[in-house]
């Protein structure tokens, strides 16, 4: 396989004294490659000249399942991924090692709904880019939908930071951003809306076509919000109606509903009943998606449990045989992040733009969930695909084998306790938005 090629570019980092290393590598999960020299004649810069380091993105960690047609399996995964401009929480080192974390957990999954990829994944920014999508390529997953929103409007500056990849050929898709948003929240100046994409999947001569709908409902919370996520639910009800979807085909809603069925399981059931759907049974170690009490992310001052994230299908159509939803906690070896910085760019830890630094394994401040929608005979075996290129004879991660070594660190979580998932930048947000307003920038 040829590895996709980065550079970190270095005009806008901060590296010591503009000189990198291979520790940028491997700071950001990479592959070090090579150095060369730059010079960017541009004196607005951070560096104007030094040493960047070249690096590669490792190759798939495990070779791609395959299951049967009859069955779909679609991870939904918060990735955290907000501008650099108001937050500042290891963007580049978290995202660069997601990729290759969910493809060794679940080698199996079929689709994937991205939620907060404000930016783009890994090296979005800068001159030469790296992205998921660029990543999603590489490892088999060759399709996938525009980011909603992704044209800015003067109102909404912001897209609404969800997309759809798939493994599976993705005939057509379409979005839609929210009319209702909390007006008072820094949700409103984000395209939030949903993204569907019609995938069909083909195995040994069989075809199932599937329609599956990401999005991210409001998040802040203010006085309103509990009912402009009922609303944004109706809303993505009535875009799936417009698709005209035939009722012997299967229809899957995913993303972070923002409801939480563990403080409140009557708000959840009622915004999922606006989709007309219904949740799978949860299964597994874990029994919370937004853990403050042992997710690393979040501060020593933080704690609760909620489950925020889905995977559900819809009650007027294909109904499957056999469903499963269960949580997924992505993490890495312990690296070291800057986690608040005087700077809008991406900055390392223990530079002079970083004033504070954290030592983290977990992947985002979300756990991923992934559902499982079988509409066949039940079985859930899998496999690798009949035309792989890959040795049969290679070796693989058993889907459960990472979470049953995890014992230890995946028990099941408190159910007490509920928090307000708004970041403590949000405030830091409107004023830069209206700041770069005022300065036409």
């Amino acid at each position: 396989m040829n590895r996709i090629i980065s550079c970190f570019v270095l005009p806008l980092d901060d590296a010591p004294n503009c000189i990198a290393d291979e520790s940028y590598c491997s700071q950001a999960g990479l592959d070090y490659v090579c150095e060369e020299d730059f010079d960017t004649g541009n004196p607005n810069d951070t560096c104007q000249t030094g040493v960047r380091a070249r690096c590669s993105f490792p190759d798939i960690p495990t070779p791609l399942l395959e299951t049967p047609a009859t069955m779909l399996k679609v991870i939904s995964y918060n990735v955290w991924e907000l501008r650099y401009a108001y937050n500042q929480n290891g963007q580049r080192e978290r995202t660069c090692r997601i990729l290759p974390e969910l493809i060794q957990i679940h080698p199996d999954v079929d689709v994937i709904v991205f939620n907060e990829v404000f930016m783009g994944g890994c090296f979005a920014t800068g001159s030469e880019q790296l992205t998921f999508r660029d990543i999603l390529t590489e490892y088999g997953f060759t399709e996938f939908t525009r980011t909603v929103g992704i044209i800015p409007v003067p109102t909404q500056p912001e897209n609404g930071g969800v997309f759809i990849a798939s493994k599976w050929p993705i005939l057509r898709e379409r979005s839609r951003v929210f009319a209702a948003f909390e007006r008072t929240t820094a949700d409103s100046l984000s395209q939030k809306g949903v993204v569907y994409a019609r995938i069909e999947k083909s195995v040994n001569s069989v075809n199932m076509r599937y329609h599956v709908f990401g999005t991210h409902l409001q998040s802040s919370e203010r006085q309103n919000s509990s009912l402009v996520r009922i609303l944004q639910a109706r809303e993505m009800y009535e875009f799936q109606r417009s698709q005209n979807i035939p009722s012997s085909e299967a229809v899957i809603y995913a993303g972070d509903l923002n409801a939480d069925f563990i403080a409140d399981p009557t708000y959840a059931d009622e915004v999922i009943a606006e989709l007309k759907s219904t949740i799978p049974p949860i299964v597994g170690r874990l029994s919370t998606t937004y853990d403050r009490d042992n997710n690393d992310v979040f501060s020593d001052r933080s704690s609760g449990a909620s489950w925020y994230d889905y995977a559900v299908y819809s009650n007027e159509h294909l109904q499957p045989t056999r469903t499963a939803l269960r949580a997924i906690r992505p993490r890495a070896s312990p690296f070291t992040v800057c986690f608040s910085a005087v700077s809008i760019n991406p900055t390392y830890p223990d530079t002079r733009f970083c004033v504070t630094e954290r030592t983290i394994t977990d992947l985002s401040d979300h756990y991923a969930v992934m559902g499982t929608f079988d509409f066949g005979d039940g079985d859930w075996s899998t496999r690798l695909p009949t035309t792989s290129t890959i040795p049969t004879t290679s070796t693989t991660t058993p889907t459960e084998q990472r979470e049953q070594t995890s014992k230890g660190l995946d028990e099941p979580k408190s159910t007490e306790g509920s928090g307000n998932k708004d970041s403590p930048c949000i405030l830091l947000l409107l004023v830069t938005i209206i700041v770069l307003s005022l300065l036409n920038v």
